[in-house]
């Protein structure tokens, strides 16, 4: 077959092609096309490595093709799309691949490939078409769109079109076969956003052709049609969403004749998953007059104990109600989210050491909003727990084991579900708690979440066998490198291993577990297998990656290896480059923000490792072996990325590795002795010494008013055991009065503490000023820069609340807050010009915050996933001792935040009279039954003097960086400090964002220069708190002009409200 196409768009001339299917003669044509393609596919789209006839033959001929388009321009291969049958159901079409060449790319070619793909789809008898795209990939989304495909909640991005099955249903394959183009006419938004609507409580996607009276339905969970609306009826099919496992519930088909007569009905109905759902529904044959409406209801049960299903790459769990409507058959479906009644959401401690006898606290949680009670009975004393489980909520067990011992502590927590006056028995929730030792690496099974648990003494490990992907955490659960998977091309993307439930074998020997994990299936005529070897100490963890090619050709094939760190911690790189050592420091966003800025190729290092530290003082290293190594990419701060070119002779099988991860603290020195150890050679270790600071101030933060004066006591410590003799000196400031400049003091043996006093006045004006205080005794030199601020003047705080809206005014600053703006500080203006960034009272997209709210709102993360904006937040005025301003509070009970259910956030807004200092003060109470782990995050956008900053200043604890954008730069730097310290400079003004908490980071993010450099705050702690328990989050911003010295602000961390 063969499809002409003309097309013309605005700046563009005419473009002729046609669309065939492949042929085995065009496999040259097509290789070329291929080699030309590099523009625009992550990460490229050959690898390098370039593509041949027969490698084009060898792709198309091992799948199950439906159609397999060639676009033709002239001669010469202009796009390429491949249709195959879907690898999860037997209803559908798979784009596994669709390019057009960069030279042709906006003309029309990829919307004519697709469209004869949707047709291919529908002569194949198949419901469905769906793909796979990237979310940076925005223009094609958009595209697809418009053709009919929807984006799938909560991936990225699958996508899937059912117009297919619209296009078989009969009495709208009449309308099209009179004019085709009325299959595109259905209403359309063509948002950058996952689809959905909801539907009697559940998320569906839509099609409407209202000038033609049809309407389909579309559940996302299913992957099936659930609804069809036409001129002579409407049937529908709809349940909950989320259902407890366990407990019946009842779907409703709901169906009308709006046809001109009596019109049968005939009905059956299945579940998706054999013996996991029961349905009791027999078959059913009815009537259904003109205008008449009807709901058929049955019930059906997911049993307790099934395995989870990942909702991204499969269908949920379904049923199938087969319909015969007045001639027409159709085939619903209907999925569901399914949950046990209670989770395992929290267990701490999360992992114990041999003969632990301390409590272990188990936290379950309803994943589901629906109310019922629970009798759980404690496992290890047997007595008995009645909990009322509220929506989303749950309850807390306190084992108490009296001696542990093995690899795992294991137990099972029976539990009965009293629901209405039905009483459901048989539950258990599996608690498994590591046991870590010295000399042993412990494991097991999750087979709920197939996952296999790794447990060392300094390390975590998790591995997931759908796709293999290995991820390392850290012993206090923080991640340290994830996403560790694999890829075999060209092309690598997109990824058929991602998708593969893999085989899985795991041995114990000398304390050391190996995992294998092997392919069910050939892949491209390559067997695949991945080793990993995990040891209790050093070397930490070695990764094999085994290929045998069971094909009858020789294969030259592309193993990508990659992984990510989390780049917002990180904070040095050491490599060994073929000149020397190098460490530098890391700015992300900004070092390696492409793959050619660190070395790409092994003839640039003298030794294959790298040494990455992060701001919290942890390291990670990686080592790789040279052979048949091509490239490595450590953009992002990628692990690095690696990519081997292999090439197998038929049944010739390679191994590559051990790439050696070690996850455990060490030094450089310490990675190189590894490295040398395979080289049989070793290396010595240096060591460096650090002294603590000696002289400091009480009070510290020293804080005065304007004019105030005061005498504070500067305290010397000295750490020698006899008599110690010095002079202190101060030296002298312009503004701030100082009434002690000089003196000499004496320490006894026995003293070894001196206390003198020294006097201060400070000026009639806010700023920050540094004393500069010496101190040479007998023995050594000391010196220490003394912070003084000067916060506040006289007057009041007003503050004024009327319905959704407050207004703060210390008589310096005036700031507004609108609490159906999601509690959103939306205004600071000083000296009549506006400090914050905000698009109030609107939303907008920013980037990758949709919606953007700008000014300061308290968040649930910094990424995509926040959905805080969707409780409703109350306000009110608020003080606390001598400040006082602005409350915003919510109880969350979005169906959005069911991690966060029940807990309380207040967001403070405080200050004091005409000060340049903002307290922003955060409580996550903790009002539930269970254990909750305490994580809130805010961005502060801001203007500081009314402009948009475009340098910054932050403390990493190591140094002080210092970044200012240039003209011709397009760097988007963001930098964090665990020592939560920022600043942000505009030409007159400055921001000052610091914080004091453990465990929170302070950070700077550099948007496009049309967007500025705005502040960040994230707080996680690792330890989960309590059922009553409180954490408290406190920060503060300051303004000041760019003349004053923003260090000695660094002193507010000490400062507690």
């Amino acid at each position: 077959m063969v499809l002409h196409v003309t097309f013309r768009c605005a700046f563009m001339a005419l473009c002729d092609f046609i669309i065939r299917d492949y042929k085995t003669e065009d496999a040259q044509a097509l290789a070329e096309f291929f080699n030309e393609s590099e523009e625009g596919w992550p990460g490229g789209f050959t690898g390098g490595v370039e593509i041949t006839p027969e490698y084009v033959r060898e792709s198309i001929e091992k799948d199950d093709n439906i159609a397999v388009l060639l676009a033709f321009h002239g001669e010469k291969v202009v796009g390429f799309l491949k249709l195959t049958r879907h690898w999860a159901t037997n209803d559908a079409s798979y784009v596994k691949l669709l390019n057009v060449h960069p030279s042709f790319r906006g003309r029309g070619i990829g919307t004519a490939l697709l469209k004869e793909a949707l047709s291919r789809t529908v002569k194949a008898g198949l419901d469905r078409m769906d793909l796979h795209t990237w979310s940076g990939n925005e223009r094609a989304i958009r595209l697809y769109k418009k053709l009919g495909f929807k984006w799938v909640p909560n991936t990225n991005v699958y996508m899937q079109n059912y117009l297919p099955y619209m296009a078989k249903f009969p009495p709208f394959k009449k309308v099209i076969t009179e004019n085709p183009d009325t299959l595109y006419n259905f209403e359309k938004k063509l948002s950058f956003a996952e689809d959905g609507v909801d539907i009697g409580g559940r998320r569906v996607f839509v099609y409407e052709w209202k000038e033609y009276g049809f309407a389909l339905y579309a559940d996302p969970l299913s992957w099936k049609v659930c609804g069809v609306v036409w001129p002579e009826g409407r049937i529908l099919l709809l349940s909950k969403e989320e259902v407890l496992r366990g407990i019946p519930y009842e779907a409703t088909l709901e169906l009308e004749n709006r046809g001109a007569s009596t019109c049968s009905v005939a009905l059956s109905c299945t579940p998706s998953s054999g013996e996991e759902i029961e349905v009791s529904f027999p078959y059913t044959v009815f009537e259904l007059k003109r205008g008449e409406k009807k709901s058929v209801r049955t019930n059906f049960r997911v049993r307790s104990g099934v395995r989870e299903i990942y909702t991204w790459d499969e269908p949920g769990r379904h049923i199938v109600f087969k319909v015969e409507f007045n001639g027409i058959s159709t085939e619903l479906g209907l999925g569901f989210r399914d949950f046990e009644p209670l989770n395992i959401e929290n267990i701490f401690p999360h992992r114990i050491m041999a003969d632990y006898n301390g409590e272990i606290l188990v936290s379950l949680r309803s994943k589901v909003k629906e109310h019922f009670s629970a009798r759980l009975v404690n496992p290890l004393d047997k007595s008995k727990i009645l909990a009322e489980i509220k929506p989303l909520g749950g309850c807390m067990v306190n084992l108490k084991p009296s001696l542990v011992n093995g690899d795992v502590f294991s137990t099972e927590i029976e539990y009965t579900v009293v629901k209405g006056a039905n009483e459901y028995s048989g539950y258990k929730a599996r608690v498994r708690v590591p046991i870590v030792k010295f000399d042993k690496v412990s494991w097991f099974i999750d087979e709920h979440r197939k996952e296999i648990r790794v447990h060392a003494w300094g390390y975590d490990a998790k591995i997931r066998l759908r796709g293999g992907r290995l991820d390392i955490y850290k012993p206090d659960r923080e991640i340290i490198i994830g996403g560790i998977t694999e890829a075999i091309g060209p092309p690598l993307w997109p990824n058929p291993l991602e998708r593969l439930d893999m085989k899985h074998r795991v041995e114990e020997k000398d304390g050391v577990v190996i995992v294998t994990l092997s392919s069910p299936k050939s892949l491209g005529g390559i067997a695949y297998e991945k080793r990993i070897v995990f040891h209790p100490g050093l070397p930490g963890v070695e990764l094999y990656v085994v290929l045998k090619n069971t094909s009858n050709n020789k294969l030259e094939k592309i193993v990508k290896i990659d992984g990510w760190l989390p780049h917002w911690y990180h904070d040095t790189i050491t490599l060994p480059l073929k000149d020397g050592l190098v460490s530098f420091r890391v700015i992300p966003g900004e070092t390696a923000p492409n793959k050619y800025a660190l070395p790409a190729e092994t003839k640039e290092m003298s030794e294959t490792w790298v040494h990455n530290t992060f701001i919290d003082g942890s390291t990670l290293a990686v080592l790789w072996p040279k052979e048949d190594l091509e490239k490595m990419d450590f953009s992002w701060g990628r692990p690095p990325s690696l990519q081997y070119n292999v090439s197998l002779v038929p049944g010739e099988e390679k191994k590559i590795g051990p790439i050696i991860i070690v996850p455990m603290k060490l030094g450089v020195e310490d990675v190189r002795r590894i490295y040398a150890s395979l080289k049989k050679e070793t290396k010595p270790v240096d060591m460096n010494l650090m002294e603590e600071p000696l002289i400091t101030s009480r009070p510290d933060p020293v804080l005065l008013g304007r004019g105030e004066k005061r005498t504070i006591e500067l305290v010397v410590k000295t750490f020698r055991s006899k008599k110690t003799l010095g002079k202190l000196q101060v030296n002298p400031l312009k503004d701030l009065k100082i009434e002690m400049m000089e003196k000499n003091f004496v320490l006894s043996r026995e003293q070894q503490i001196l206390k003198i006093p020294l006097t201060l006045t400070a000026p009639d004006r806010l700023g920050a000023w540094n004393i500069f205080v010496k101190a040479q005794t007998s023995h050594r030199m000391l010196d220490k820069y003394i912070p003084v601020v000067v916060y506040r003047g006289s007057g009041k705080v007003r503050c004024e609340v009327s319905k959704n809206k407050a207004v703060l005014d210390n008589g310096y600053l005036k700031l507004s807050v609108d609490a159906r703006y999601a509690g959103t500080v939306y205004s600071l203006v000083m000296d009549g010009k506006e400090n914050l960034y905000s698009p109030y009272p609107e939303t907008k997209l920013l980037e990758w915050l949709n919606p953007w709210f700008g000014g300061i709102r308290v968040r649930r993360s910094l990424g995509s996933d926040d959905k805080l904006w969707r409780e409703k937040w109350d306000i009110k005025r608020v003080s606390l001792g001598d400040v006082s301003g602005i409350q915003v509070s919510t109880r969350v009970e979005s169906e959005d935040n069911k991690e966060l259910n029940s807990i309380e956030i207040l967001q403070q807004y405080l200050t004091w009279p005409e000060s340049n200092i903002l307290a922003i003060r955060t409580l996550f109470k903790n009002t539930t039954n269970w254990l909750v782990e305490p994580k809130l995050s805010y961005y502060i956008f801001t203007k500081p003097g009314g402009e948009l900053a475009q340098t910054f200043q932050i403390d990493t604890g190591s140094e002080k960086i210092v970044w200012k954008r240039f003209e011709e730069l397009y760097d988007e730097p963001y930098v964090v400090s665990k020592h939560g310290f920022a600043a942000l400079m505009g030409t007159e003004k400055t921001a000052i964002l610091v914080s004091g908490n453990k465990n929170v980071d302070v950070g700077v993010m550099c948007m496009e220069k049309n967007h500025g450099c705005h502040f960040f705050l994230d707080y996680g702690s690792t330890e989960p708190l309590k059922p009553g328990g409180t954490a408290t989050i406190l920060a503060y911003l300051v303004f000041t002009d760019n003349k004053t010295p923003i260090e000695p602000y660094y002193a507010l961390k000490k400062l507690q409200l």
